[in-house]
């Protein structure tokens, strides 16, 4: 049993540490596109940051209640940047800004995206309401809030600031209504 048990200590430690090659060469590779796009010129940051924040004409849905409050605390942010672990108020990474919009309005909502993908209540695409939360990609890595007109409000990713997209932008994992 002894055997065993060095072994799987020894098989443990062998996954540590590739564990924790992976995390160094994950970092380096962050601080190496983080150089990137702090290099950029404003001309290339603003072509990166694929345009403006809010679509032309875009109009926040008349809706009453605790999710649309939620949403107008969300818009209201459209332009702050994006900072990663960041939960407000004025720089957000994407759960953050969920956390923090609701929490604005009194409702505490889980940390992170995939959390936030398994807490609330299930919604088909087909029944978004503005202030639901559309969580993305099969890891649920990401996550926008509904703000009406086929558009979701979100902090994208480093050096792109929060703003107004297409709901299907991304793949969609999963829907929530808190």
């Amino acid at each position: 049993a002894s055997d065993a048990a060095r072994a799987a200590a020894d098989d443990a430690r062998a996954r540590a540490d590739e564990l924790d090659r992976r995390s160094e060469e994950m970092t380096a590779r962050i601080d190496e596109v983080r150089s990137r796009v702090d290099a950029l010129s404003e001309a290339q940051r603003a072509l990166w940051a694929g345009g403006p924040v809010m679509p032309e004409g875009y109009v926040a849905p008349p809706v009453d209640g605790v999710n649309a409050a939620a949403l107008r605390v969300a818009l209201s942010r459209l332009g702050s940047p994006y900072s990663w672990g960041a939960t407000g108020p004025s720089e957000f990474d994407c759960s953050g800004l969920m956390v923090w919009s609701y929490a604005q309005e009194g409702k505490t909502l889980p940390r992170s995206s995939q959390a936030q993908a398994t807490a609330g209540a299930p919604v088909a695409q087909q029944d978004l309401q503005p202030g639901d939360l559309v969580i993305y990609f099969p890891g649920a890595t990401h996550v926008g809030m509904y703000a009406g007109d086929g558009l979701i409000v979100h902090a994208p990713t480093y050096g792109q600031p929060v703003k107004l997209e297409p709901v299907d932008v991304m793949p969609i994992h999963s829907i929530r209504r808190y």
